[in-house]
């Protein structure tokens, strides 16, 4: 894959920073793109940096080398490859380690911009770094958000978008950013229509890091919001392993809220927090569009799950206010396994309902044990199940029986006791 040209045109106020890309395994052109309102042209760059992030995980996946003949970061060049080893050894039968190939590396010189930016969606996780913010809660950057910014085709690619069904949203979220007077940049980008990557293990962290670099001119640090706390480091596109290696000389990433885990900011202090009760947005069936949730999702009801446990669901006003234990959180992968395991956690803090809590260790067992026999071959499974049958049953019952005659009967006991050990 080879970036052989970027062009920054302004037109019908907007603003586009496009890179012209030769793919060889396929052997034709495309066009990969970032666009604003004019108003930010200032801040958009026209470099390299722009491009790799968005180059890089697609040419891993085609085992192409990536030549960029663009200036591009040279401290950006010097981290890929601690990238890719991380990317390696999490997927080594998808991605293989490429060359880089950059003649023009080049040290930022100059002023860097002055703003902070964070990327927010009315999501939980950015709902939790907007928090932190107006808290004083994050240490890493030198002055709080400036700007937030929501990239129509990240969520959804861009062909998914046929009704304007992101328009409520845009319009939700320039709610909350004039309430906490931050600037909202609304961009587009195609990235995900050119390479449909799976976006949560895959893309979000490389695709987020090229929206900030296509707007690296105007910001000093651009937050990404965590999903995964630090007790609960998975193969997952962005973690706080990583994203601070998609820094530049000009623009630092600042991986933000992995200190606290997703139930914990749900439960704990987006409950407290008036202006995520009035927009919080997680609902995977509203297509990009809706800002009220089905409340029936996956991730509609983990996050009811915490808000019910903590006595705020009632607060949500997004969300339907009827709770009912039948709807257990579902497990479909070790990430969904890990919230199961942080919402037990938190109903066993706050002393939540017996059955809720059976309700999620259940899941959590079943989910374990899965795991024990689905990796067994099927002759040791067989073996295994006899084994419980014959030998652990009835030794159970003898070492039962031992107890229940031990004081009646202690000769007879002590007889029990030696059969069974």
């Amino acid at each position: 894959m080879r970036l052989v040209k970027v062009e920054k045109v302004i037109s019908n106020d907007r603003v586009r920073v496009s890179g012209l890309v030769l793919t060889e395994s396929e052997n034709k052109e495309i066009e990969i793109y970032f666009e604003y309102p004019e108003c930010f042209a200032s801040f958009v760059d026209e470099d390299g940096d722009v491009f790799l992030p968005a180059l890089l995980i697609p040419s891993m996946f085609k085992g192409e080398d990536l030549t960029i003949d663009i200036p591009v970061s040279k401290r950006l060049c010097s981290k890929s490859g601690r990238i890719q080893d991380i990317f390696q050894h999490w997927y080594p039968h998808e991605m293989k380690k490429i060359k880089i190939v950059a003649p023009e590396q080049k040290e930022f010189e100059g002023e860097p911009g002055h703003n902070v930016g964070a990327f927010f969606s009315l999501g939980a996780d950015s709902f939790f770094t907007l928090y932190q913010d107006q808290n004083g809660m994050i240490p890493d950057v030198p002055r709080p958000i400036t700007h937030l910014i929501y990239m129509k085709g990240l969520e959804l690619p861009l062909s998914a978008y046929s009704d304007g069904q992101e328009k409520e949203v845009i319009s939700k979220i320039s709610e909350v950013a004039k309430s906490t007077r931050k600037d909202l940049i609304v961009g587009e980008t195609n990235i995900r229509d050119l390479f449909p990557l799976t976006w949560g293990p895959y893309y979000y962290g490389a695709g987020l890091a090229s929206c900030a670099h296509s707007l690296s001119r105007g910001m000093s640090h651009v937050m990404i919001s965590s999903t995964l706390s630090y007790r609960r480091i998975l193969a997952w596109g962005s973690t706080p392993l990583m994203d601070h290696l998609w820094s530049t000389e000009k623009t630092k990433m600042v991986h933000v809220g992995a200190e606290t885990q997703r139930s914990e900011k749900v439960g704990c202090y987006l409950s407290q927090y008036p202006l995520a009760m009035k927009y919080l947005r997680v609902c995977f069936r509203n297509n990009g569009g809706a800002v009220q949730n089905c409340g029936k999702c996956y991730k509609c009801v983990r996050t009811m799950t915490a808000l019910h446990i903590t006595g705020n669901l009632e607060k949500a006003e997004t969300f339907p206010h009827e709770f009912s234990k039948k709807d257990v959180i579902a497990i479909a992968n070790r990430n969904d396994l890990g919230y199961t395991e942080e919402v037990l956690e938190l109903a066993q803090k706050y002393n939540s309902d017996t059955s809720l809590i059976n309700k999620l260790q259940h899941q959590i067992d079943n989910v374990h044990l899965d795991e024990i026999y689905g990796r067994m071959p099927f002759h040791y499974f067989v073996i295994s199940l006899f084994s419980w049958f014959c030998y652990k049953k009835p030794l159970k019952y003898l070492h039962d029986l031992s107890a229940a005659l031990k004081k009646k009967n202690k000769l007879y006991a002590r007889l029990v006791s030696a059969i069974y050990r």
